[in-house]
């Protein structure tokens, strides 16, 4: 799911630049690079995205856990709503 977002991105940039014949990226540039080349840097740029994120998830589960102590404390100050709802 992480990666549709850059996955939609990299389509909409290849299908502009077949249709301008300008590509924002040079390493997208397909007229000048060829298929293979532009295939093989999209997957490693998705690999890397993938792999931090494993990364990331892999030190956020090494982590300590915090207690929270239950329900959070309600604000207190002027601008605190009392007696729920409707004040």
């Amino acid at each position: 799911m992480s990666l549709i977002r850059p996955a939609s991105w990299l389509i909409y940039i290849l299908v502009l630049g077949a249709i301008s014949g300008w590509y924002l990226y040079p390493l997208l540039d397909v007229d000048r690079l060829g298929h293979p080349a532009v295939l093989l840097s999209s997957v490693l740029v998705m690999v890397l995205l993938l792999g931090s994120g494993a990364v990331y998830r892999l030190l956020d589960r090494g982590l300590p856990r915090r207690e929270t102590g239950g329900h959070r404390q309600a604000r207190r100050g002027p601008g605190a709503v009392r007696g729920g709802w409707c004040g």
